[in-house]
């Protein structure tokens, strides 16, 4: 069920530091339902000068980066840079096993909020208005959390964060987490809602990485990890994902 993804090497100084610094390298992000996975700071899945991120998690949904995102290095936070004018990266996957939900996981830093898109697929996406960030279906809705909210309580804007959305059927059951945290979601733009959405049949296999599945309304931000589950993860497996990206990522 687990496996290792292992990003860099420590320099101990005793034997019980050794000891643990290995488990925290080794220490496995849950692997059941993982589809998609790339860590820009693992040579296996990112190197300076490619342009396309290779999937840690299986041979296909290799991403292909646009226009140009900046490799960033920065030990183990080493990230993508998106300038949010034409930057993007799109994948495709096999979403034959989609029942009613899909997990998306980032590490990122959110540098502005101004009307573009986090991540999305087909008109269900993470957009971000000015107001905040939220779950949108192309009704000119957002039903998430505040910009103020975010960088008084996460410093969104200066640092990186743990976030995971959990995408439903019914976008009212969608649910959000910032470092192991449930945030309360409220409409933050429009207010529509309508019948709830068959992800199986609505969903591309087309995905976009600090855009719209197209390149559309491409976002400034830093991503250091993208994951994708096709499946719901529970609080627990958040709240464990996020510890280990604190141990090896200092989120």
């Amino acid at each position: 069920m687990f496996k290792s993804f292992t990003t860099s090497k420590t320099k101990p100084t005793s034997y019980r530091e050794e000891i643990v610094a290995r488990k925290r390298l080794y220490r496995p992000y849950v692997t059941d339902g993982l589809k998609v996975y790339y860590d820009f700071a693992n040579r296996a899945s990112q190197q300076s000068g490619i342009a396309r991120a290779f999937n840690l998690a299986g041979d296909d949904a290799t991403a292909i980066h646009y226009n140009g995102p900046v490799y960033t290095p920065n030990g183990n936070l080493t990230y993508m840079s998106y300038d949010g004018v034409d930057d993007y990266s799109q994948f495709i996957y096999d979403n034959s096993n989609v029942v009613d939900s899909v997990t998306i996981e980032m590490i990122t830093k959110i540098n502005t909020f101004g009307g573009d898109m986090l991540t999305g697929t087909n008109n269900y996406d993470i957009y971000m208005p000015p107001a905040g960030m939220g779950f949108n279906t192309g009704r000119g809705e957002s039903r998430g959390v505040l910009a103020s909210y975010l960088n008084s309580n996460y410093d969104a804007q200066t640092k990186f964060n743990h976030y995971v959305f959990v995408f439903k059927n019914d976008p009212y059951e969608s649910l959000m987490y910032i470092n192991g945290e449930l945030q309360t979601l409220a409409f933050i733009n429009g207010s529509a809602h309508a019948a709830a959405i068959d992800l199986t049949s609505t969903m591309r296999k087309t995905w976009g990485i600090s855009s719209y599945y197209t390149g559309a309304y491409p976002a400034n931000t830093d991503i250091a990890e993208f994951k994708l589950y096709d499946r719901e993860l529970s609080a627990r497996e958040v709240a464990y994902n996020y510890g280990v990206a604190k141990s090896r990522k200092g989120v």
